[in-house]
Parts: C-alpha cells; structure tokens; sequence
C-alpha cells in the first residue's frame, strides 16, 4: 500500500465503528474506537482476535458478524496487495422493540385468525369449481404466506436482540437436510431458476435446530432467486474442515452493493435504511446461535457467494444417539419463499 499507517489512522479518526489495518496478520494501524473498545494496538498480532476462517478467506470484500471481544460486531473486510482494511460495527443497545409496527405476537394471532376464515371461504369456493375463484385463494394464501413471513422474522429478529431465541437442538445430517431442502426447492422453481447441490466426502452430523438452519438457507436462496434473471444458477455446496462445516450459496445473479452490508447490524432493529432485507439479519443471527458465521462475498453485476461456517458441537454429538435428517414439511419453504414463488405454487397440493 502507498498509503502510510499514520495517513490511515488520521482518515478514520473521527469515525464511530472500530478501523483497523492488517498486514501479514499483523495490525498496522488502529483508529481510537478500535483501540478503546477493542483494546487493539500496533505490532499486535490478529491470530486468535480474527478467526482462521476468516484470515485464511482470499476474498476481496468480505462481511461477516463476528464475537470481538466478547462483543458482537458487524465486521467488513476489504483486502488489496496484502493490506486489509477491517471495519467493526457495533450495534447500538435496545432494550425494547418499540420500534417496531405493532408486537409480532399480535399480528401473528390475528393473521392465524384470518387464515381461518379464508380456509372457510376457500372451501366454499373450491365447491364452486371456479378458475377464477381458484386462482383468488392461491392469491390469498400467498399473500398470509408473506404476511405470516414478516411477523416470523420480526419474532426472531426481537429475541436475537434480547438473546432469546428459542432452540430445538437434536443431532442431525447436515448434508441431508441441504440436500432435501435443495431438490424440494428446485422441483418449485427449477423452470426458471437451476438450484445444483453438492457436498465433499465426509460425515456431516452434528447437533443443531433443523428448522432454523432451513429457514436461514430458506432466506438466502429467496435473496438469490429475487436478484437472478430466468436461466440463473444457485449452487449450494457442503465441505468439513476439520472440526467446521462450511456451507456455501453461491449465485450469478446482479450482486449486493458491499456499502449496504453493514445492514446485518443495524444500529438498532428499527434501522431500514441499509436496503438490506430483515431476512438477511436473520439468517445471520441464526448462524450465530449456533455459534457460527455468515460470511458475504459480493461485487454488484458478478453475484454473490455467502458461506456459513458452523463449529462440529462434539460434546453435545457425545450425548445423543445420531438420527437421519427427515423433512419436516413444505410449511418453511412456503414462507420463506413467498417472495419468490408465483401465487400458482399456493394450491392446496403444495400447501398439503
């Protein structure tokens, strides 16, 4: 770099979010956020502060929500000529979700409540045998598909905040769920979009809450498939490094401008302005409960690959007895992809 560490330090003085420099895993230069909150020093050494995943990740621009410290941080990285320019954003403390439109739990009862009159009505419809009729109640249950989606992702997104989300935590074959979970998919939208899966070698069990991780892949496909023209490719690959699985959603879509990633952080849950979806956040926040990392790789106009990195949990895999990977229902994938999918994929076929 031409740049001196001095000039880089002095750039980012004023700045809010911790700034640092890295070269050859060594920190070059720190702004005062980074040396006060993080306690970070030139001539320190990264290793054991970042994770090996990520220094070891050759990408150019990388985001990735990471534990610093013991403090959560929305972390960007952009490599150039061996220099690393790392940039920490800490969300801003809450403790309500007022912000939001009225509580999740509300809307969700009165969304369940008007799911009950429209299966009555789509009943007495269906009795008719009308096109017409027909293709109104795939309108309507789409529509409480994304609807029941918003209320879904508002719940999560508040008990992330708070630090509550609830789990269900079993052993489970991570590369049959991905595995069921793509052919499910691609039987949806294989006319126009390919979904292609694929995992090395090796044995895949680990404990986890299946239907988190379906609704976090759920999530990042949906994204995909909502920034990819007609005859795009999705491919999903599974790899174990060591004591690591490594899921990756890789897509030849438009791509995400990397200046609105700092979206997976927001300052505080009534922060839209990044123009990155809540189900993003999500999907976030469910690779770290389970002690785990979203990791974002784009450049607008070349797609984008996101991986998720989730530690082995060998001590909880002790305590209980492997079991294969069994779907649970298309209920996640209806949701999730309501966004996506055309109100034709609402029939009572699917749906069942």
């Amino acid at each position: 770099m031409n740049i001196q560490p001095e000039a880089l330090g002095s750039l980012f003085e004023m700045s809010r979010d911790a700034v640092w420099g890295i070269e050859d895993n060594v920190i070059s230069f720190v702004n005062p956020v980074a040396e006060t909150v993080l306690a970070l020093r030139p001539g320190m050494s990264v290793k054991g502060f970042l994770p090996d995943y990520i220094l070891s990740d050759t990408s150019e621009h990388i985001t990735a929500f990471l534990d610093l410290n013991g403090q959560q941080a929305n972390v960007s990285i952009n490599r150039q000529e061996g220099f690393s320019l790392v940039c920490a954003v800490f969300p801003e403390e809450s403790s309500s979700v007022s912000g939001f439109p009225p509580p999740a739990e509300e809307l969700a009862a009165s969304l369940m409540a008007a799911k009950i009159s429209i299966d009555t009505i789509i009943e007495q419809t269906n009795a008719e045998g009308s096109p017409p009729l027909k293709d109104y109640a795939c309108a309507l249950y789409r529509s409480y598909y994304r609807m029941k989606r918003l209320c879904e992702h508002m719940g999560a997104a508040a008990n992330m905040q708070r630090d509550i989300l609830p789990c269900n935590d079993r052993v489970e074959d991570l590369e049959e769920l991905c595995r069921d979970l793509c052919d499910s998919v691609d039987k949806l939208v294989g006319e126009r979009i390919s979904i292609r899966f694929h995992a090395e070698p090796g044995d895949y069990f680990t404990q986890l809450d299946a239907d988190q991780i379906e609704v976090m892949l759920l999530n990042l496909m949906s994204n995909s498939i909502a920034h990819m023209p007609s005859g795009g490719v999705i491919e999903i690959a599974l790899a174990r490094h060591g004591n690591r699985f490594v899921i990756s959603v890789k897509d030849n879509g438009v791509g995400i401008d990397p200046a609105k990633l700092s979206g997976l952080a927001p300052r505080s849950l009534t922060d839209t302005t990044s123009g990155v979806g809540l189900g993003l956040r999500v999907a976030s926040g469910i690779a770290r409960r389970h002690g785990g990392a979203l990791i974002i790789d784009t450049t607008p106009g070349r797609g984008a690959s996101v991986r998720i990195s989730l530690p082995l949990r060998v001590s909880d895999v002790l305590k209980s007895p492997p079991v294969s990977y069994q779907s649970k229902s298309m209920n996640n994938i209806l949701t999730e992809l309501s966004t996506v999918l055309d109100k034709s994929h609402y029939e009572r076929k699917f749906r069942e």
